[in-house]
């Protein structure tokens, strides 16, 4: 368990307590940070569940981002609401997810830190969007271009061989008859 993480949840939660929006906004900033932290990784969950960037990415992480396998967490805060954020946190009900965390549930601190780190607006206007489209089409075009480069490369060569070819056989037949 990494006992700084702790200390700064539960420093924000006493910060929070106190009453003053400039230190409950310092404590949501700091609980928000630890989320980020626990999603990319960087502080391993309590009990051993793995990152959920393993198979998450959400518009919040740096590049390379997070994995692919699960879906996109960027809006799932606005499709979910903060009751679906905190109840999926809490059950890990998901087909993939249930058996990775049924051993490994996630501390109710986590699940705090994490849902904060997924309500918070983390820069999805910012995110470069790259369609599937875009991308086949770039890798069409550059698949082409390199097969126009070898073809014009290798025309020569095969007109070469191709005459050689004929004038051998041609030999041959005057040989044979």
């Amino acid at each position: 368990m990494f006992v700084g993480g702790w200390r700064a949840l539960i420093g924000a939660l006493v910060i929070m307590s106190a009453g003053s929006p400039a230190r409950a906004q310092a404590a949501r900033a700091s609980t928000v940070a630890l989320g980020r932290q626990l999603f990319d990784g960087a502080i391993p969950f309590a009990r051993g569940g793995p990152a959920c960037a393993s198979c998450h990415d959400t518009a919040g992480l740096p590049f390379p981002g997070g994995g692919t396998m699960g879906p996109d967490l960027t809006t799932a805060a606005a499709r979910m609401g903060q009751q679906g954020i905190e109840t999926a946190l809490s059950t890990l009900y998901f087909p993939t997810m249930a058996p990775l965390f049924s051993t490994h549930p996630l501390t109710p601190g986590e699940q705090q830190a994490l849902a904060a780190f997924l309500e918070q607006p983390n820069g999805e206007a910012s995110r470069p969007v790259v369609s599937t489209a875009a991308l086949g089409i770039a890798l069409l075009a550059g698949c082409a271009i390199l097969l126009a480069i070898t073809g014009r490369a290798g025309r020569s060569r095969v007109h070469s061989v191709r005459l050689a070819l004929l004038a051998t056989a041609a030999a041959g037949r005057r040989a044979a008859r």
